[in-house]
C-alpha cells in the first residue's frame, strides 16, 4: 500500500515562523517510511500576500506539490474543505490511501508506517492520530533514522496532554482552557481513509468553511458508510506547534460570530448525519 498526504494552508504566520518548514521536515525526511506523494494546498489571502510563493518555496525543496485555491466570495471564512478537495482530486491512483494532516503538526518518524500497518489489519476503516501541544516554540532539523527518533524524544519533554471537554469534571462541548492547542484527541489533526473512499463520499463538505465541524463531519459520515474509526498507538502521537490563537486580539463581538458560525457549522454537519447523507457537493468537488 502507498500513502498520499494533504495538507492545507492559509497565513503567513505559519510561514515565517517556521511552522511549515518544521511539519515538511517531519512528514518528507524523518518518517521511516514516506508517503508516496504530498499534496499542499495554499488559500491566498489576495495579490499582496506573499504565503503562495513563500510556501511553494518550501514545497519545492521537500518534494511537495503545491495546490495554489483560489477563495470563493461567498465563503464567510477560509474554506479548508475545498482546498483538501482539491489535494484528492490530483491524487494518483498508485495511492491507495489519502491522509489529512494539519500543517502545525510535527509528526513521529514512523508515524506513515504505522499507518500502513493499521490499514493492512483493518480494512474499512478512518484511522486518526493523537496530538500533545508544544509548550514554547521548537526548531527541528532535517535527519533520517535514529537521530529523527531522537529529536522526537527531546519535544516529548516540551509537551502536554490537551483534555476535550468531556474529559473535564463539567462536560462540555471543547475546553475554555485550552491554550495551547487542539484537544489531543481532536478528529482534525490526522484522518486517513483509502483514496477510493473519498472519492465515494466526494471529499469534504465545501458548505462548510472557517471554524469548526469539517473533522467531526468526516467522522460521521464513515460511521454511515460503514466504516469504523481506529486510533494511532499512544506513543505514535503528533506534536502541534505552539503559534499565535486566532482567537486572540479580536473583539469580543467578533469572538462570539465565530462562535455562531462554528455552532451553525455544526447544526448544519448533524443535519445532514441524520438524512443520512454521507455524499455532498452535488454540483462538483475540489474544483471540478
Amino acid at each position: 500500500m502507498k500513502i498520499a498526504t494533504m495538507t492545507f494552508l492559509k497565513g503567513i504566520d505559519r510561514v515565517e515562523g517556521g511552522i511549515l518548514e518544521n511539519f515538511l521536515i517531519s512528514l518528507r525526511t524523518w518518517q521511516s517510511c514516506p508517503p508516496h506523494e504530498s499534496f499542499l494546498a495554499i488559500e491566498s489571502g489576495g495579490p499582496e500576500d506573499e504565503t503562495p510563493k513563500l510556501a511553494s518555496v518550501l514545497c519545492v525543496k521537500y518534494g511537495v506539490t503545491p495546490i495554489i485555491v483560489t477563495p470563493r466570495k461567498d465563503d464567510k471564512y477560509w474554506n479548508k474543505c475545498r482546498g483538501l478537495n482539491h489535494c484528492i482530486q490530483q491524487t494518483s491512483e498508485e495511492s491507495n490511501i489519502i491522509m489529512q494532516l494539519d500543517v502545525d503538526m510535527i509528526l513521529h518518524p514512523d508515524h506513515i508506517a504505522i499507518a500502513l500497518d493499521r490499514f493492512d489489519q483493518g480494512g474499512r476503516i478512518l484511522y486518526q492520530g493523537f496530538n500533545r501541544s508544544l509548550v514554547e516554540p521548537v526548531t527541528i532539523t532535517t535527519c533520517h533514522g535514529q537521530e529523527a527518533a531522537n529529536q522526537w524524544e527531546q519535544l516529548d519533554k516540551k509537551s502536554r496532554y490537551v483534555p476535550t471537554g468531556d474529559e473535564l469534571e463539567e462536560p462540555r462541548h471543547s475546553n475554555p482552557y485550552d491554550i495551547d492547542g487542539p484537544p489531543s484527541k481532536a478528529h482534525g489533526p490526522c484522518q486517513a481513509a483509502h483514496r477510493a473512499w473519498w472519492f465515494y463520499i466526494k471529499g469534504y463538505d465545501e458548505v462548510i468553511n472557517g471554524w469548526g465541524a469539517d473533522d467531526a463531519d468526516i467522522v460521521r459520515r464513515a460511521s454511515l458508510t460503514g466504516r469504523r474509526t481506529v486510533w494511532a498507538p499512544d506513543d505514535i502521537h503528533m506534536f502541534h506547534q505552539k503559534h499565535p490563537r486566532l482567537w486572540q486580539d479580536v473583539t469580543q463581538e467578533e469572538k462570539q460570530d465565530r462562535m455562531q458560525h462554528n455552532l451553525r457549522n455544526r447544526r448544519y454537519s448533524y443535519h445532514k448525519f441524520h438524512e443520512k447523507a454521507f455524499r455532498r457537493n452535488p454540483k462538483g468537488w475540489g474544483g471540478r
